[in-house]
C-alpha cells in the first residue's frame, strides 16, 4: 500500500534575483584568536548590511552562515554596489586591526532562478551562488555570466573575464567574472595561486546538516572549498 501524499501546509513560489554569498576570508582563524572580538565585527558588519546598505540597494538578508551571509537582490546593479559598500565598510574596520586580525570578505553573485518557502531558499541556483563564492579571493567579487549580461554599461567598476571555471559538483564549466571598484587592482591575479597566508594545510569545518537536500550541504563546504582551491594551481 503506497503511502499517502503529504500535503503541506504553506506554499513555494518561484522566483528569479540576483544572490549573493559572501564569508569571511580565514574566518576560524581569526576567531581562535579572539572570539569575542570577531562575533562583535561581525555582528557590526551585519548590523550596517541590514541598517544601512541593503535598503539603499533594494536588498535583503536571507540567511546569516554565522560567519556569512546569503542576500538578495532586486536588481544586478544593487548587488554590486551593496557590494562594494560592504567591501568599503569592512575596509575601514580593518584599519584599527593588526593585518592577522584583518576581515577580508569574499563574495560570488548569480542570477539565480530558486523556489522559496517561509524557511528558506532552495535550488541548484542556490548552490551555484556559493559556488562562485570560492572562486573570489579576500576583497573581492566574481559574478556569473548570466549576472554579467544583467549590469549597465553606466556602472562604475572594472570587470575581468576570468574564462571557463571548474566548480565543484557542478558539471560544465561556468563563465565568471571578476568585478572591482573602477581603478582597484585585484587582490589575486587571475593567473596566480592565493598568497601563502591563505593556504592553511587541514581545514575542519563543523556544520549540521538541516536536510538531505544538496543545497543546504552547500555553506557548509564553501570554507573549505575556498581553502583546498587556494593550494591547487588553476588549469
Amino acid at each position: 500500500m503506497s503511502s499517502p501524499l503529504i500535503e503541506f501546509p504553506y506554499s513555494m513560489n518561484r522566483n528569479t534575483k540576483v544572490l549573493l554569498v559572501m564569508d569571511v576570508v580565514e574566518s576560524v582563524r581569526i576567531m581562535e584568536q579572539d572570539e569575542h572580538d570577531f562575533v562583535r565585527r561581525w555582528q557590526q558588519l551585519v548590523q550596517q548590511a541590514e541598517q544601512q546598505i541593503l535598503p539603499l540597494h533594494g536588498g535583503r538578508i536571507v540567511k546569516s552562515l554565522g560567519d556569512g551571509l546569503m542576500l538578495e537582490f532586486a536588481s544586478a546593479q544593487g548587488c554590486v554596489k551593496a557590494a562594494f559598500a560592504l567591501q568599503h565598510f569592512s575596509d575601514q574596520t580593518n584599519e584599527s586591526q593588526p593585518p592577522g586580525s584583518q576581515m577580508h570578505l569574499r563574495m560570488g553573485a548569480h542570477m539565480a532562478e530558486f523556489v522559496a518557502d517561509k524557511h528558506d531558499i532552495y535550488g541548484t541556483d542556490v548552490n551555484l551562488t556559493a559556488r562562485m563564492a570560492t572562486l573570489a579571493g579576500p576583497c573581492e567579487l566574481v559574478i556569473s555570466a548570466d549576472l554579467r549580461d544583467h549590469l549597465t554599461a553606466g556602472l562604475d567598476a572594472d570587470i575581468e573575464d576570468l574564462g571557463e571555471c571548474h566548480l565543484k559538483h557542478v558539471k560544465e564549466p561556468v563563465r565568471a567574472y571578476r568585478v572591482g571598484q573602477a581603478g582597484h587592482a585585484p587582490v589575486i591575479a587571475a593567473t596566480s595561486t592565493a598568497p601563502q597566508e591563505f593556504r592553511p594545510t587541514i581545514a575542519v569545518i563543523p556544520f549540521e546538516a538541516r536536510s538531505n537536500e544538496p543545497e543546504h550541504f552547500v555553506i557548509g563546504e564553501l570554507v573549505a572549498d575556498g581553502i583546498i582551491s587556494a593550494t591547487v594551481p588553476q588549469s
